[in-house]
């Protein structure tokens, strides 16, 4: 009557359970031991037939492209072709299994009931869907969760693959492409190009969360495309840029109407390395609430550091304790944006002519 099996450290390669059904087993654990094919795993499907929870944590799949889709077959297969059986699978969990291809994690595709699959700490390096034999294939149809922490993923167009799956659910952290930003820059982007999120790194995402990445990330882009500087491969470049983001000008249609600023400077045209810009600064610190707004015309090269020095002169605040937001001013559901690295100018984050600064008092 058993539910679970744990086999935690058991060393071999093989393992071949009596010539019997084991119909009850639900859960099975093979978390370190020393497996090196993933045929082990079809074999005990083979006696285990109700599973819906497997772990084999730290084993060695690494030769899942050669792994037989059937039962019985021992030729290497060399196609993406989905693996069989595991027809009441939920949960996968592969958790450093040397695995290294996006076609290896393609395999189980087919599976009917999959709905969370865990592939951290592998050397996946590029997410995509590969062409396969059979367009009626089910790809992943049931996934809802999926793991990639501490892969080796390094570009945003991988990114946007994800949503080639029905995920709502996403861990990712510690992977190359996220490596130079800070966690709020690295979350904000994540959530801009995946449109199905619900949950990222275990934290709900709220449509205000979601609107203002989405608006953020324009802002990163739209930057990206205006420093492009005149010559014969500007236009080469600028689609290069669009080529790696590749929902930017689906975003830009989506908020056009709350970001006038973005879209009259990419309209225009031209460099903004020398740009000024009018903006309002407003306190909303409570002991210098009540003093007026400064209006500025500064440099959009202007360090958010630099501007936070400004304002703790104006409004007799400890820098330490400044928290600076903007926002589009005269523009409806405009909600604030944080400016949440110093070293960063303002026309990084988006800022433009006629926004407001807030500038907001937090603990030392």
């Amino acid at each position: 009557s058993a539910k679970e099996a744990k086999l935690d450290g058991i060393i071999g390669t093989e393992f071949q359970p009596k010539k019997q059904s084991y119909d009850m087993l639900k859960r099975l654990v093979l978390n370190n031991c020393g497996l090196s094919s993933f045929r082990t795993l079809q074999i005990l499907d083979h006696f285990f037939p109700n599973l819906d929870d497997i772990c084999a944590v730290s084993n060695d799949f690494s030769n899942l492209n050669a792994v037989s889709s059937l039962i019985g077959s021992q030729e290497d297969i060399e196609e993406v072709v989905p693996i069989k059986g595991f027809d009441r699978l939920v949960t996968l969990d592969l958790s450093d299994c040397c695995i290294s291809s996006w076609a290896h994690v393609e395999r189980f595709r087919a599976l009917p009931c999959l709905q969370s699959l865990s592939l951290n700490d592998n050397a996946i390096a590029s997410i995509g869907r590969h062409d396969v034999n059979n367009n009626e294939d089910r790809y992943f149809e049931s996934l809802k969760s999926i793991d990639l922490v501490g892969n080796q993923v390094s570009l945003w167009k991988d990114i946007t693959n994800i949503n080639a799956l029905p995920v709502t659910s996403l861990r990712f952290r510690n992977n190359p492409v996220t490596s130079t930003l800070g966690a709020s820059e690295s979350r904000n982007s994540l959530i801009a190009i995946l449109y199905n999120l619900n949950f990222l790194n275990s934290s709900p995402i709220s449509v205000k969360e979601r609107i203002e990445a989405e608006r953020r990330y324009i802002r990163i882009v739209a930057r990206e495309l205006l420093l492009v500087e005149s010559g014969d491969d500007a236009q080469e470049r600028r689609e290069y840029i669009l080529n790696l983001n590749p929902r930017f000008d689906e975003l830009k249609e989506k908020h056009k109407d709350s970001m006038l600023g973005v879209n009259s400077n990419l309209t225009q045209g031209g460099r903004l390395a020398n740009d000024t810009m009018n903006i309002t600064i407003v306190s909303m610190a409570p002991s210098s609430c009540t003093k007026g707004p400064l209006r500025k015309r500064l440099p959009s090269s202007l360090t958010v550091g630099r501007l936070k020095s400004m304002c703790s002169r104006a409004f007799d605040l400890d820098y330490a304790t400044i928290i600076l937001h903007f926002r589009e001013a005269n523009v409806k559901d405009s909600l604030p944006t944080l400016l949440d690295d110093e070293e960063h100018s303002l026309s990084y984050f988006g800022v433009s002519d006629g926004c407001e600064i807030l500038v907001n008092e937090g603990e030392r």
